[in-house]
C-alpha cells in the first residue's frame, strides 16, 4: 500500500505512527507543488528500505550519489523535472536523519492496517494489487 503524508516526515516520525505489523519498505522524496504525481508512470525518487524497514545510512550516500550523477534533463513529466527536484531534496536533506518524506510504501496484513482508517496525518493512500491469503495445500 502506498501512504502520502499531509506534511512531509521523518523516519523517526514515521516510524513512530505506523501501527504495529505495517512496515515501510520504500520511502518517497515526494514532487513539487508543481507536478500530478498521478500521471508520473511510477517514476519517482526515494530510498528503499532495508530488512528492518529503515533505509541505511550508505543506502542514503548510494541515493546522493546515484542523484549528483544523473542527468538533470533526465525524466520531465509535465515540465517537472525530477532529477532536478532529486537534487533539491539531497541539497536540503545531507543526512539521512534530517530527510523529510512525503509517503511510504508498506506491507503488512490486512487486520494490521487498521488503525491507518483513522490516521489525521495521511493525505491518501492506494493499493494496487490485493490478493487473499490462503493456505498452503
Amino acid at each position: 500500500m502506498a501512504l502520502t503524508f499531509k506534511q512531509p516526515q521523518t523516519l523517526k516520525q514515521i516510524q513512530a505512527k505506523l501501527p504495529a505489523g505495517v512496515h515501510a519498505n520504500w520511502y518517497w522524496a515526494g514532487v513539487s507543488g508543481k507536478a500530478d504525481a498521478t500521471v508520473m508512470d511510477n517514476n519517482f525518487v526515494g530510498i528503499q528500505a532495508d530488512g528492518n524497514h529503515q533505509p541505511t545510512t550508505a543506502t542514503y550516500k548510494w541515493f546522493r550519489k546515484e542523484v549528483r550523477s544523473a542527468p538533470s534533463g533526465m525524466m520531465t513529466f509535465n515540465n517537472f523535472n525530477i532529477m532536478a527536484y532529486a537534487n533539491k531534496f539531497i541539497k536540503r536533506y545531507p543526512q539521512l536523519n534530517e530527510a523529510k518524506f512525503s509517503g511510504v510504501i508498506v506491507t503488512g496484513n490486512s487486520e494490521a492496517f487498521k488503525p491507518l482508517v483513522q490516521a489525521n496525518w495521511l493525505d491518501a493512500s492506494s493499493v494496487g494489487y490485493f490478493q487473499p491469503r490462503t493456505g498452503i495445500k
